[in-house]
Protein backbone atom coordinates (compact mmCIF):
# COMPACT_ATOMS: atom_id res chain seq x y z
CA UNK A 1 0.00 0.00 0.00
CA UNK A 2 2.97 2.56 0.84
CA UNK A 3 4.17 1.81 -2.62
CA UNK A 4 0.82 2.79 -4.29
CA UNK A 5 0.91 5.90 -1.87
CA UNK A 6 4.01 6.25 -2.98
CA UNK A 7 3.48 6.42 -6.72
CA UNK A 8 0.71 8.82 -6.52
CA UNK A 9 -2.43 6.85 -5.85
CA UNK A 10 -4.65 7.77 -3.18
CA UNK A 11 -4.71 5.04 -0.39
CA UNK A 12 -7.34 4.82 2.42
CA UNK A 13 -5.88 5.27 6.01
CA UNK A 14 -4.13 2.20 7.13
CA UNK A 15 -2.00 0.98 10.41
CA UNK A 16 -1.01 -2.40 11.61
CA UNK A 17 -2.63 -2.90 14.87
CA UNK A 18 -0.95 -5.39 17.80
CA UNK A 19 -3.89 -7.74 19.19
CA UNK A 20 -3.02 -10.50 21.69
CA UNK A 21 -0.05 -12.07 19.45
CA UNK A 22 -0.75 -11.29 16.16
CA UNK A 23 -0.24 -7.93 13.84
CA UNK A 24 -3.45 -7.27 12.11
CA UNK A 25 -3.60 -5.08 8.88
CA UNK A 26 -6.29 -2.51 9.67
CA UNK A 27 -7.89 -0.68 6.25
CA UNK A 28 -10.58 2.18 6.22
CA UNK A 29 -13.65 1.40 4.32
CA UNK A 30 -14.51 3.38 1.51
CA UNK A 31 -17.93 2.67 1.37
CA UNK A 32 -18.26 3.86 5.07
CA UNK A 33 -17.92 7.12 7.14
CA UNK A 34 -18.08 8.19 10.43
CA UNK A 35 -20.51 11.40 11.16
CA UNK A 36 -19.57 13.20 14.50
CA UNK A 37 -23.16 15.18 14.35
CA UNK A 38 -24.98 11.48 14.05
CA UNK A 39 -22.32 10.04 16.32
CA UNK A 40 -22.86 6.93 13.27
CA UNK A 41 -21.80 5.44 10.24
CA UNK A 42 -23.35 6.80 7.25
CA UNK A 43 -22.86 4.82 3.97
CA UNK A 44 -21.38 6.87 1.53
CA UNK A 45 -22.27 6.39 -2.43
CA UNK A 46 -20.40 4.97 -4.82
CA UNK A 47 -20.15 3.21 -8.36
CA UNK A 48 -18.49 0.24 -9.93
CA UNK A 49 -16.00 0.56 -12.73
CA UNK A 50 -18.75 -1.17 -15.20
CA UNK A 51 -21.38 1.16 -14.04
CA UNK A 52 -18.96 3.84 -14.98
CA UNK A 53 -18.53 2.77 -18.22
CA UNK A 54 -22.33 1.30 -19.29
CA UNK A 55 -21.11 -2.12 -19.22
CA UNK A 56 -22.00 -5.37 -18.23
CA UNK A 57 -20.50 -8.49 -16.26
CA UNK A 58 -20.68 -10.19 -19.21
CA UNK A 59 -19.10 -7.86 -21.46
CA UNK A 60 -15.44 -7.89 -22.50
CA UNK A 61 -13.49 -5.98 -24.80
CA UNK A 62 -12.82 -3.23 -22.82
CA UNK A 63 -9.82 -2.04 -20.37
CA UNK A 64 -7.75 0.42 -18.95
CA UNK A 65 -7.56 2.75 -22.00
CA UNK A 66 -11.84 2.86 -22.02
CA UNK A 67 -11.82 3.85 -18.16
CA UNK A 68 -9.21 6.60 -18.81
CA UNK A 69 -11.55 7.96 -21.63
CA UNK A 70 -14.28 7.72 -19.24
CA UNK A 71 -13.04 9.82 -16.26
CA UNK A 72 -11.11 12.11 -18.89
CA UNK A 73 -15.28 12.93 -20.27
CA UNK A 74 -16.29 12.91 -16.94
CA UNK A 75 -13.68 15.70 -16.19
CA UNK A 76 -11.81 13.68 -13.38
CA UNK A 77 -7.91 14.45 -14.88
CA UNK A 78 -6.54 13.06 -11.08
CA UNK A 79 -8.13 9.51 -11.44
CA UNK A 80 -6.60 9.54 -15.02
CA UNK A 81 -3.27 10.24 -13.67
CA UNK A 82 -4.57 7.97 -10.54
CA UNK A 83 -5.27 5.24 -13.05
CA UNK A 84 -2.13 5.56 -14.99
CA UNK A 85 -0.23 5.16 -11.77
CA UNK A 86 -1.93 2.03 -10.82
CA UNK A 87 -1.61 0.61 -14.23
CA UNK A 88 2.43 1.10 -13.88
CA UNK A 89 2.60 -0.39 -10.63
CA UNK A 90 0.83 -3.56 -11.41
CA UNK A 91 2.89 -4.03 -14.78
CA UNK A 92 6.10 -3.13 -12.43
CA UNK A 93 4.64 -6.19 -10.16
CA UNK A 94 4.18 -8.69 -12.57
CA UNK A 95 7.13 -8.03 -14.78
CA UNK A 96 9.18 -8.45 -11.37
CA UNK A 97 6.93 -11.93 -10.41
CA UNK A 98 7.85 -13.13 -14.18
CA UNK A 99 11.67 -12.39 -13.42
CA UNK A 100 11.70 -13.95 -9.94
CA UNK A 101 10.11 -17.30 -11.81
CA UNK A 102 12.36 -17.57 -14.21
CA UNK A 103 15.45 -16.87 -11.54
CA UNK A 104 14.18 -19.17 -9.17
CA UNK A 105 13.66 -21.75 -12.52
CA UNK A 106 16.95 -21.28 -13.52
CA UNK A 107 18.67 -21.23 -10.18
CA UNK A 108 17.09 -24.44 -9.91
CA UNK A 109 18.16 -26.10 -12.90
CA UNK A 110 21.84 -24.68 -12.13
CA UNK A 111 21.98 -26.99 -9.13
CA UNK A 112 20.32 -29.60 -10.30
CA UNK A 113 22.81 -30.30 -12.59
CA UNK A 114 25.13 -30.57 -9.46
CA UNK A 115 23.85 -32.17 -7.05
CA UNK A 116 20.29 -34.04 -6.14
CA UNK A 117 18.84 -31.98 -4.13
CA UNK A 118 15.21 -32.79 -2.60
CA UNK A 119 12.90 -29.53 -3.59
CA UNK A 120 10.77 -28.84 -1.46
CA UNK A 121 7.50 -26.32 -2.34
CA UNK A 122 6.71 -23.62 -0.08
CA UNK A 123 3.94 -20.93 -1.61
CA UNK A 124 5.44 -18.56 0.74
CA UNK A 125 6.10 -15.33 -1.77
CA UNK A 126 6.82 -17.40 -4.51
CA UNK A 127 10.04 -18.66 -3.56
CA UNK A 128 11.37 -22.11 -4.11
CA UNK A 129 13.25 -23.74 -0.78
CA UNK A 130 15.87 -26.75 -1.57
CA UNK A 131 17.29 -29.19 1.01
CA UNK A 132 20.43 -31.12 0.13
CA UNK A 133 20.82 -34.53 1.48
CA UNK A 134 24.13 -34.72 2.65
Amino acid sequence: MMMAKNAGITIPNIRIEGIGEKDIFMIERFDRSYDLTKKAYTRNGFVSGLSFLGKDEGERGFGYPDFAEALRVAGDFRGVAELFNAWCLILLFETLMIMLEITDLFLIMMILDYRQPTILRQCNHNSVYLRFLI
